[in-house]
């Protein structure tokens, strides 16, 4: 954008008779708008705002580097950090907060376990909006102490409302080791996420 700045007189507005410079009584204007850059650059910051507002917007969340430990059932995945496309959702409380202007969304998630142990058992991880489940999906644990599991949820169609919080749950986990799972790794590899893109 341009950065208006109001200009600074040099010399006032004349005209010469015979020679002689005579100074012009300049117009008078009334109304709330006057021209001026501080106007000017109002108007550009109102614009691009409402230029962001027709902009889909997507939010990719994810936890923070490291292995996360599962200490109980229904354990919210920490979704610490993002990347974004528009303005629209913004991190909150370990959620996704959807902003005005979006009633459609698109959500998919990953979850990538770790060390559940040698208990046979089963795990039924779930995405929420507010709180209540949207999704969920149930698998067997694969019994190995240093198993990894990861669970993906495809794209799934919803409708929302502005303040409404989109959330990931690793959900039950029924033996007494909950295991982990894994944010990014230390490559910088995003192993646990939730997308959630902007329909309409």
């Amino acid at each position: 954008m341009v950065n208006f700045e109001d200009g600074i007189l040099v010399k006032g507005a004349y005209v010469v008779i015979d020679g002689v410079e005579h100074p012009v009584v300049m117009p008078e204007y009334s109304g709330n708008t006057p021209t001026s850059a501080e106007n000017f650059n109002k108007m550009q910051e109102d614009l691009q705002e409402e230029i962001n507002m027709l902009k889909k917007s997507i939010i990719c969340a994810y936890p923070d580097v490291g292995e996360h430990n599962i200490t109980a059932d229904n354990q919210l995945v920490d979704l610490e950090l993002s990347n974004t496309v528009g303005a629209k959702f913004t991190l909150e409380n370990n959620g996704i907060k959807v902003g005005a202007g979006v009633s459609k969304v698109l959500i998919s998630a990953t979850i990538y376990f770790l060390n559940f142990g040698a208990d046979a058992g089963y795990i039924n991880p779930a995405i929420l909006i507010n709180n209540d489940a949207i999704t969920s999906v149930i698998e067997p644990i694969i019994q190995n102490e240093s198993s990894f599991q990861t669970v993906n949820f495809s794209e799934i169609l919803k409708d929302v409302e502005e303040g409404d919080v989109i959330k990931l749950s690793t959900g039950t986990i029924t033996p007494t080791n909950k295991g982990r799972y894994i944010g990014k790794d230390g490559g910088g590899s995003i192993r646990t996420y939730i997308t959630v893109k902007e329909v309409s």
